[in-house]
């Protein structure tokens, strides 16, 4: 029987550490807010004993607690990206006001079971109060969107290890470097791969037969082109180059270089990965590069 789909479990793992991430960060707020809060009575007089402001404020964090626990579920059915938001937002304005009733509507019960027995006095109910429930509402529209934008963030990052992971499976397999490029994968032999310039969150990627504009980085393609054997090397903060196809090193005078390629492209390189270069032409045996990159 095959595993579970690595997609759907890199999710799960997600939500448990974001789910756990709420659980503290509301603790924190929880102690913060009490603590103010009882310190403000006693400087005001206001009457309200610790034991009242506890109650009042952990019902509110305990059920932001447990109603987290809600979004993978909601996650799982509504797919949050920004080109599709005007699809979505009804569902998530629903799943909003549900999100704002149930605070409400629990909170004030658990409020009214535990007050009676920190203060010997009946709580008085107020969810349905119009005032009550627009505070309410947008106070929990902040909460929602943070936490759910926690989720999501925590599932957009687990998701992009685990494809890197796979990506670094493949070039140590395979010596092929996988590039996605709109909705088209491509994978590209390491050794044919000339060199590469970051753009933003793309990169493009030549060989001596065509150039790729893919979605990735330049350290993400650093270590998959090191995990499929490659000797390239960073010559600056915005390129990586083969040094098998390198002809010539010139420096700049200071102390940057300008690297040629057999295809007759120049590419900058900066002073911080001079070394690097040198070493890797010096191996390959480019005894007029290195020379005249000393």
């Amino acid at each position: 029987m095959s595993g579970a789909d690595p997609s759907l479990a890199a999710d799960a793992r997600a939500d448990r550490r974001t789910w756990l991430l709420v659980t503290v960060l509301t603790s924190v707020s929880l102690l913060v807010t009490a603590l103010t809060r009882i310190s403000e009575a006693g400087r005001r007089g206001s009457g309200e004993g610790w034991a009242e402001i506890w109650v009042l404020e952990g019902t509110s964090h305990v059920v932001i607690v447990g109603l987290a626990l809600l979004f993978p579920l909601l996650l799982s059915r509504v797919e949050v990206r920004w080109d599709r938001l005007a699809r979505t937002a009804p569902v998530l304005i629903a799943a909003w006001l549900g999100f704002a009733l149930l605070h409400v509507s629990l909170m004030h019960l658990l409020r009214a079971a535990l007050i009676p027995l920190a203060t010997g006095q009946p709580y008085i109910f107020r969810a349905l109060d119009p005032a009550t429930l627009g505070y309410e509402g947008l106070k929990d529209l902040f909460v929602f969107l943070l936490i759910g934008s926690g989720f999501v963030l925590g599932r957009m990052i687990e998701q992009a290890r685990v494809e890197q992971q796979d990506r670094l499976g493949t070039a140590r397999t395979e010596h092929k470097i996988t590039l996605r490029s709109g909705t088209a994968m491509h994978l590209v032999p390491a050794s044919e791969i000339t060199w590469v310039r970051a753009a933003a969150n793309y990169a493009e990627v030549h060989t001596p037969t065509r150039s790729i504009f893919a979605r990735t980085t330049l350290a993400s393609l650093e270590q998959e082109l090191k995990a499929a054997g490659g000797r390239h090397v960073r010559i600056h903060r915005s390129y990586i180059v083969n040094p098998d196809a390198v002809t010539l090193i010139t420096p700049t005078g200071e102390g940057d270089v300008v690297v040629k390629l057999e295809t007759g492209e120049e590419l900058p390189g900066s002073r911080r990965f001079r070394e690097a270069l040198a070493a890797a032409a010096a191996l390959r045996g480019q005894t007029g590069a290195r020379g005249q990159s000393g």
